[in-house]
């Protein structure tokens, strides 16, 4: 849609729209959702989405004391970045019409940028999944292990994807371009051949891979190795999740059940961001809520005190009571302790590698109106869904010229155990 450009102004516009779809790397390896405009600004411009419900089964014909009633969770997807480039042209510098078509383009490409980090930064910063390796990127057998760890945990095996930055990404293409050049590897030698001449990856794993320069740096926890947690089943961290909260006032409102406020013995240096294992606190398969055998990752989200912390997922026992924590337990605690040790995973400062699984990470555009006949040139163009909007007046009490570009848009990670982080070169 536009309004009160030029026709010369119009096709500018056109050329950099289409070159503003090849910046958007991420959107296409997210879910990218189109809601009603009118009914997110009644809503603040907040969806609560629900979450895929997990069903308990019991053994037997008579089931009489198994009508229960179900927990369906929900979480709540925010349109709230509002990102703009705004320019302004002197009435002598629009004496080359040059200059406004080069940051116009620099613009298109910063909010293009924009979009992709907040799509790497909600992965980076709320994906539970932690890949500890202790040596440099090598291939395969790196992503293999965020492939045990999304299938063993009962994660769909489609639509995953996994970006490294682009050093990491490298040293795994190395490993596998080496088969091009050595007659004793067995790699297929097209793929060899492809990651020796174009340093790509391709399929891998189960995982459709991407070289980006998008991914973020985790630095080192420096929280102490002798931070502990109660998971007794008396204790205060084990979590019952619930679809709504009722106010002493009786209004009830929906939970977000992806975080968990806990109490440690300490929270001395921890920071959000920091990854870390409990001691006797496997991870089980959603599913079948077996034990994996292997210790499940948590996500610091935010420090709250002295002593308590706010992680992500919250500690579901498969050995809870309640019908929710049947239906979505996700840890066997095997050991419980009232001072369970806390295990820190990012031991060394590290550049990320992200893998997710696709429906897990949302995107929902937001669109400014612009009334015509206000005195202002307005156009919009819907770019893989984003609306990308470009505003425009003249002053002429200054004589210059105003120029604005503008994207509106959230990202939401609804399901922070299906995504996480890979980090290689830690001790």
């Amino acid at each position: 849609m536009a309004n009160n450009f030029t026709k010369q102004e119009t096709v500018a516009f056109d050329r950099w729209v289409e070159t503003f779809e090849d910046d958007l790397l991420m959107l296409p390896l997210i879910d990218v959702m189109k809601e009603d405009q009118t009914m997110m600004e009644r809503s603040g411009d907040v969806l609560w989405l629900p979450v895929d419900p997990i069903a308990v089964s019991f053994e037997g014909s008579d089931q009489t004391l198994n009508f229960r009633p179900q927990t369906e969770l929900a979480v709540p997807v925010s349109i709230n970045r509002w990102r703009s480039v705004p320019l302004t042209f002197t009435s002598l510098e629009l004496r080359d019409a040059m200059q406004q078509n080069k940051f116009a383009y620099a613009a298109k490409e910063k909010l293009g940028s924009d979009i992709n980090n907040a799509v790497v930064n909600v992965i980076a910063n709320q994906g539970s999944l932690t890949v500890k390796r202790s040596g440099p990127a090598t291939g395969y057998d790196d992503i293999a292990q965020a492939q045990a760890l999304m299938t063993e945990q009962g994660i769909g095996m489609g639509d995953r994807v996994f970006a490294a930055n682009p050093r990491d990404y490298n040293g795994m293409v190395g490993n596998l371009a080496g088969s091009a050049l050595n007659s004793g590897r067995s790699y297929d030698n097209d793929v060899s051949v492809r990651a020796l001449r174009d340093a790509y990856l391709g399929q891998i794993a189960g995982f459709g891979t991407y070289n980006t320069g998008y991914t973020t740096r985790l630095t080192a926890a420096l929280g102490g190795g002798g931070i502990t947690i109660n998971t007794l089943a008396a204790g205060p961290n084990r979590y019952d999740p619930k679809s709504m909260s009722n106010s002493v006032t009786g209004e009830g409102s929906p939970v977000d059940n992806r975080f968990q406020v806990v109490t440690v013995s300490s929270t001395t240096n921890v920071k959000a961001g920091d990854r870390f294992t409990i001691a006797g606190v496997e991870a089980d398969n959603h599913m079948t809520k077996d034990a994996t055998g292997q210790l499940k990752t948590f996500v610091v989200a935010r420090i709250e005190s002295g002593t308590t912390m706010t992680i992500s997922p919250p500690i579901i026992p498969a050995d809870g009571t309640t019908t929710a924590q049947l239906q979505y337990a996700n840890v066997v605690i095997s050991a419980p302790s009232a001072t369970a040790a806390i295990v820190w995973l990012n031991t060394v400062t590290a550049a990320t590698n992200l893998f997710w699984k696709k429906g897990a990470i949302k995107l929902v555009p937001g669109r400014p109106e612009v009334p015509s006949g206000e005195g202002v040139s307005f156009a919009r163009y819907d770019v893989q869904g984003i609306p990308l909007t470009m505003t425009k007046w003249f002053d002429g009490k200054v004589m210059k010229e105003f120029l604005r570009f503008d994207v509106y848009f959230g990202v939401t990670n609804i399901q922070p155990e299906m995504s996480g982080v890979m980090l290689f070169n830690q001790t």
